[in-house]
This record gives C-alpha cells, structure tokens and sequence, in this order.
C-alpha cells in the first residue's frame, strides 16, 4: 500500500501539471498530508527500529516502500510551495539515512529514493543530500553493481540474482541525468549513455 501510495502521488503531481485540474491536485494534497500525518510520525520514529532490522528485501519491506514518497513530496512542494510537504521530505530523508546501505534488495526503490534526496538538494542546498547520491553512486560503480553494458539488475546485487527490471533502469538513467544536471561532471552524463545505447535497449520488448 505505501509503495503504491508513493507513486501515486508522483502521478497525481505529474497529471496536475500536465492538465493544472483542482481536483486532481486537492488529491495529491490529502495524498500528501497523509504522508505529513500518519506516514512520517509513525515510520521515522525510532520507536519501530525492531521493525525495520526484519528483512529488508524487495517490495514489501518498510525500507523500500515508506521512504520512496521523498520524490513526491518534493515535488508536491513544487507546486503547492506548503512547506509542511518540504520539512517531511527531509525527515524522511534524515531517517532513512541509516538504511542507505548496498546491496539492497529492489534497486528500483532505491533510485527513486535517491532521485528524492537530489531533489531535495535542488530545493533546499543542503549538499548533504547529494553528497549521499553521489558517493552511493561511487559505490554502485567501484563496487561492480554496474554491468558492461552500463546497467543494474532489478536487486542491487552483485552475484546471485540474474533478473533486470525496466523501472530500475529508467530510473538509474534518469538519476544519471539528474547527477549531471547538478554536478556538470560528464562521468554521469557518459553512464547515462552507455546505459542507453546497450541495456536499455536491450530490455525493451521488440514492440
């Protein structure tokens, strides 16, 4: 349910800007205020720590699902400017902070929890955030987590898993961009590249 949520939100903040209808945006609102209310007092508090030392692996688990709604709070911040959306996006952000370790077991979850703490540094300037992308992404790369072809496997694993995803792609060459936009380093734009023309292409359908 909170994984679902997480999207949603993106979607409903992507479709009001594409069609700017009040309804649509009074709907990311409780989406958001639901976050503000219930969602972050209850998963960042430190009360539930028992909770998240469970397996934390693919999309059931609290550290996958909870904390990829950063991204839509920020961008709920984006076009609403209430900074309650903001302030829980860095709490949030702060808490999870403990759990942004590899090898994780659903990258997907992992780079949009990572595009989040970007957005935050666009919004905030607090290089904390992106100084934990980018040395996370130094990690991925050194640490073999990155294949040939410029791609990563639908668990950010090493051995043991054989499995792409199209989501955790999409999302590491958008992350990719991301990093380039707000370094100017070229190391990132190249890696969105070698992704595009090899992998990507390679785990799209014929269609």
């Amino acid at each position: 349910i909170l994984w679902g949520n997480g999207r949603l939100l993106l979607g409903l903040v992507a479709a009001y800007e594409r069609f700017e209808d009040p309804k649509v945006l009074a709907a990311a609102r409780k989406l958001g205020s639901f976050y503000v209310n219930i969602v972050a007092p209850r998963f960042c508090d430190p009360a539930h720590m028992a909770e998240y030392r469970q397996e934390a692996w693919y999309a059931a688990s609290y550290v996958t699902c909870v904390f990829e709604g950063m991204e839509g709070l920020v961008r709920l911040y984006r076009v609403t400017h209430n900074p309650s959306y903001l302030k829980t996006a860095q709490l949030m952000a702060d808490f999870h902070e403990q759990f942004d370790t590899l090898p994780t077991g659903h990258a997907h979850g992992c780079l949009s929890q990572h595009t989040g703490l970007v957005l935050l540094y666009e919004e905030t300037g607090d290089a904390k955030y992106l100084e934990r992308v980018t040395a996370r992404w130094r990690e991925a790369v050194s640490g073999g987590y990155v294949n040939p072809a410029g791609g990563i496997l639908e668990k950010f694993w090493i051995t043991g898993y054989d499995r792409d995803e199209g989501c955790a792609e999409a999302d590491w060459l958008r992350l990719n961009l991301l990093l380039w936009l707000n370094t100017g380093e070229t190391k990132y734009l190249d890696m969105a590249e070698r992704l595009l023309w090899n992998h990507y292409l390679a785990n799209q359908w014929p269609t």
